[in-house]
């Protein structure tokens, strides 16, 4: 879709003149929906300001401030796509997009990580989360005191800021998660500074999140036209799609009236001329292969940052200009200590992009250094696990899939809440489906790789093309890269964490000479890249001393299902290993030759434990195996504990095998597949 990426000029009255014709047409509410609508966007935009906000009333603290007030306007669960400026016809958002006509808006924005948790873990530490262990989604993992020292809320008060969240946190860090504020709750506010004192302050939107789209789609009636949503391509084109998506576009509207809401809040307390304004999205949108996933969809996010005029030298370009830089929320912390200008820790692995200390990341002899690629990243999503790794260049985005072997399209509870998911999985499994709209839903390629400007939905998988072996390698190299750099701690199964890190943090041990990334990284790829020829150094690796090279060697047979025969004996050795993630590989992967007793037994065994990591591992193990009909009664037995008996005890944070074990209940059980509960 070509309007998505291309430069958008914005003509706020020319814009809202189109949008309130569809209104009109639409509502048939004449000119006086036409009068407030217009009136509305006016006021947000600031033509209006003058005859319609209130004096400031002394409300001016920081007049003599020296340091600007920061504020962040956050939405869930929204690509760029759904927002006006982007230039997607669907998209209404003037509030947002009067903003962006006064300041800057950035057109390659990532989270990193497709999923809150993830990416706000990264946001708060300055670092990719995979290299401080906190890549799981909704994890608790620990962080050594010199690290949690600087966390950017932590250094933002150091330096004298007010700092306030109003108000999600859903760090993957053991709780409370409000200690690293002045306040953190649904009634934080940055009114209760001291005064004089500058702030900085999160506000958090729901509105565009993935719970809001368990609607009954075809019964409420959207605002958005479903006629005029321009599909992806591997989506169906039914009406149940059509009109999830407009309804997901209401949503974003809606989104946009409560920033336009904070804006007004600002200027009438009057703040405005002291306060530099970012909006943005958590990571990218909800519907189908978006949120979860490492396209476009999934890690791109709007950021439109507005500075005033008092703090316009902070600024890259002009107001209403567009910025190309490749920009990460491993960014963002260091851009905040440069806009306010304290130092920038050695620790943060982003750089600043504005103010002061800022550094380009546009390639080309006026820049330096040179682009470096964003870090993608992919792990455990809630219940299923998973491994994915990658970079985007500005141009060409490649996704490394470690666990080939599963599709994208495994089931997780949340996202089959949809009727989007239904719809395409229910497309998908009459045959309806076109060849596009069917790769979600069979095991991964090793390899991805996408040229974005020519294909903006990712749909044209280049990896296996000669022409472009250059660039595959290129991005191969620069995704190795990152992961050895950054000290990447996925490469290490949950349940082995515990026993390797001893008395460290796993930031501490992940960044010892004793973990063998660089092994670890090489075996990884040969386990994950369908080539027989590798299977002897997988062989080796399931004799190895060090547990996680065992579970590569297993995963690696795995992979290769009845390619890996001659490794039978020693996957055999495998089930007695002192590590259930080790155990269940290794059962999975004899159970696709054709073991299934062998199989069954020791899933089965697992079942047995009370650990919630162990459990998902082998949940998972039969979600993906075709279990005979023979086996059912002995697993139910146990599933159905672990699913519906709250006396049934799972230790874990969030007791997510629960929720896999209830999937597996329904689909023996019930006629409806996949079953949505």
């Amino acid at each position: 879709m070509k309007s998505r990426i291309k430069r958008s000029s914005i003509d706020t009255p020319g814009y809202l003149s189109r949008r309130v014709s569809i209104c009109h047409f639409k509502y048939r509410a004449g000119l006086l929906v036409f009068a407030l609508l217009f009136l509305a966007d006016m006021l947000s935009s600031g033509y209006a300001r003058a005859a319609v906000l209130p004096e400031n009333n002394g409300h001016n603290k920081d007049r003599d401030q020296g340091r600007p007030n920061i504020l962040w306007l956050v939405s869930e669960d929204n690509s760029p796509e759904t927002i006006g400026v982007y230039g997607d016809p669907a998209a209404y958002t003037p509030h947002i997009d009067s903003l962006a006509s006064r300041g800057i808006v950035f057109r390659h924005a990532f989270s990193h990580a497709p999923v809150c948790a993830v990416a706000r873990s990264t946001l708060l530490t300055g670092m990719h989360s995979p290299s401080t262990g906190m890549h799981q989604m909704r994890s608790r993992t620990a962080q050594p005191q010199e690290i949690e020292d600087l966390f950017y809320p932590n250094l933002l008060r150091k330096a004298g800021y007010y700092t306030t969240n109003n108000s999600k946190t859903d760090y993957n860090l053991p709780a409370p998660h409000s200690r690293f504020w002045d306040e953190s709750s649904d009634d934080a506010h940055y009114r209760n500074r001291a005064e004089g004192q500058p702030f900085f302050a999160v506000f958090n939107n729901h509105d565009p999140h993935e719970s809001r789209m368990f609607l009954d789609v075809m019964a409420n009636e959207p605002v958005t036209d479903p006629a005029k949503v321009q599909l992806p391509p591997y989506h169906p084109d039914t009406p149940v799609m059509r009109r999830s998506w407009a309804h997901y576009f209401d949503l974003n509207t809606q989104m946009d009236s409560w920033v336009g809401e904070k804006l007004v809040e600002l200027e009438k307390l009057g703040l405005t001329d002291n306060t530099i304004v970012f909006y943005y999205g958590d990571h990218g949108g909800v519907l189908p292969r978006s949120k979860r996933f490492l396209y476009h969809t999934g890690t791109a996010v709007p950021l439109v940052v507005y500075f005033p005029e008092r703090w316009q030298h902070l600024a890259p370009s002009e107001p209403g200009s567009w910025s190309d830089e490749l920009v990460g929320f491993v960014d963002f912390p260091p851009t905040l200590l440069s806009l306010i200008g304290e130092p920038i820790p050695e620790q943060y692995q982003g750089r600043a992009f504005l103010g002061p200390q800022a550094k380009s990341s546009k390639s080309g002899k006026d820049s330096k250094p040179e682009a470096d690629p964003v870090f993608l990243y992919r792990d455990r999503m809630v219940q299923q696990y998973d491994m994915q790794r990658g970079v985007f260049d500005g141009e060409y985005r490649y996704i490394r899939n470690f666990m080939p072997h599963r599709p994208n399209g495994q089931y997780i509870h949340f996202p089959f809440r949809m009727q989007a998911m239904q719809e395409w999985y229910r497309v998908w499994t009459r045959g309806e489906a076109t060849h596009e709209q069917s790769l979600f839903w069979v095991p991964q390629l090793s390899e991805e790789l996408y040229h974005t400007a020519s294909d903006p939905w990712e749909v044209r998988n280049l990896a296996g093309d000669p022409v472009h072996a250059d660039k595959l390698g290129e991005l191969r190299e620069a995704t190795r890269r990152h992961m050895l750099n950054y000290r990447d701690a996925g490469f290490i199964p949950d349940d082995m964490q515990h026993v390797l890190k001893g008395d460290m943090t796993l930031y501490e041990y992940i960044h010892t000479d004793t973990y063998p990334l660089e092994h670890l990284i090489s075996l990884a790829e040969k386990a994950s890249s369908r080539n027989p020829e590798h299977l002897p150094e997988l062989m080796q690796a399931m004799q190895d001393d060090y547990a996680p090279a065992r579970f590569w060697g297993a995963m690696g047979c795995l992979v290769l299902g009845y390619d890996a025969i001659a490794a039978k004996p020693l996957l055999i050795t495998l089930l007695d290993d002192e590590f259930a993630s080790v155990r269940v590989m290794a059962a999975e992967a004899l159970g696709r030759t054709g073991e299934m007793d062998l199989a069954i037994a020791v899933l089965s065994e697992v079942l047995n434990s009370e650990l919630d990591y162990e459990l998902l591992y082998a949940v998972n193990a039969l979600a993906s195996l075709d279990v005979p009909d023979r086996y059912h009664d002995e697993l139910l037995a146990k599933l159905r504990p672990i699913a519906y008996d709250e006396e049934r005890e799972v230790r874990g944070s969030f007791q997510y095998s629960r929720r896999t074990a209830t999937y597996l209940v329904m689909k023996w059980t019930e006629d409806t597949y996949p079953p949505i509960y």
